[in-house]
């Protein structure tokens, strides 16, 4: 049990090496362990790229290609048995004749919900499941989220003062956090697949919402208004990226914006709004993290924060500034 462990937390460890860059597939790692000792590793390195079960087959030195036939694979996630950007995984481990395979969690896509696991045992495969699980599911937590809620995975980011302003009177845009701050923000932006502000903050502030600080993709940038609000030069519109204007044309907030995502395939969505916007996230109740950042500067005026009453999970200092996490359970 303790090897078994140990291998399944390897493979997690090379799954969380995608994020970023898979989405709105799974982050994945598969191990290929024979006679006690890994002869294969591999994870899925970007979306319509060869999965992870793929990657650790296609790694297997040619010394050690005959060690394959009744080997053990780790897997984090269940190998899919559908045709999709790249062929079934099931099928190749079939015809590779691996002996046994342990995952760590089913797939919650309905394309595959089990079909994987039961082709593979079909085919007089040992199949375990359930190694490591809480730790799976917790990586993908997006993923599971779109496929169990019908909705992104959500997190609420904001910026305050120490007097409770995200920006100064009359609306003008002011820089609260620091660099290290600046820097966990892009992180958090390069994790998410989407990110979301409303027009009247496009048209204040301007925001390239990129990834600036840290290397990932920049995420896809959803503008929540209608796009004849928005002046032709903002930069957000012309620096080659892709811009999506949600426009709700008098729906209610909540089914217009999951039809939206779902019609996106969008399973992670980073909000960082201003405060109407964030408010509407806050009373529909469509959040799974926040994010909020505190500073010690003062504004003596301006749009007011959001207001939670809230315990936060965590909470810990970021060279000055305070930053509080709060999941949803």
């Amino acid at each position: 049990m303790a090897d078994d462990q140990h291998f399944m937390m390897q493979a997690l460890t090379l799954a969380a090496k995608g994020r970023g860059f898979v989405a709105p597939n799974p982050m994945v790692g598969a191990v290929i362990v024979a006679d006690g000792k890994v002869i294969g590793e591999g994870y899925h390195h970007r979306f319509g790229e060869p999965h992870a079960e793929i990657e650790a087959l296609n790694s297997v030195l040619p010394h050690d290609q005959e060690k394959i036939i009744g080997a053990t694979m780790y897997v984090t996630l269940e190998p899919c048995s559908h045709h999709g950007k790249t062929p079934p995984c099931a099928d190749r481990l079939i015809a590779e004749q691996i002996g046994k395979v342990v995952i760590a969690t089913l797939d919650p896509n309905p394309l595959v919900a089990g079909r994987g696991a039961a082709k593979l045992r079909d085919a007089g495969i040992e199949v375990e499941t359930g190694m490591l699980e809480q730790e799976a599911v917790a990586l993908n937590k997006a993923f599971f989220s779109f496929h169990r809620k019908g909705r992104p995975f959500i997190t609420l980011k904001w910026a305050q003062s120490a007097d409770g302003f995200i920006s100064a009177l009359h609306r003008q845009p002011v820089h609260l956090t620091n660099e290290t701050s600046d820097k966990l923000v892009h992180q958090l932006r390069a994790e998410h697949q989407s990110i979301l502000i409303g027009a009247a903050t496009a048209i204040s502030d301007d925001p390239l919402l990129t990834v600036r600080h840290v290397y990932g993709n920049d995420p896809l940038r959803l503008v929540l208004g209608d796009d004849r609000m928005l002046p032709p030069e903002l930069r957000m519109l012309n620096d080659g990226g892709n811009t999506v204007m949600l426009h709700m044309e008098g729906r209610t907030f909540r089914s217009f914006l999951l039809e939206k995502m779902q019609g996106l395939h969008v399973i992670s969505l980073l909000v960082e709004g201003g405060t109407n916007t964030l408010e509407m996230f806050l009373q529909e109740g469509l959040w799974d993290d926040i994010w909020r950042f505190s500073v010690a500067q003062t504004l003596e005026g301006g749009t007011p924060a959001p207001r939670i009453s809230l315990v936060p999970d965590e909470k810990r200092s970021v060279d000055g500034d305070v930053l509080e996490i709060y999941h949803r359970q």
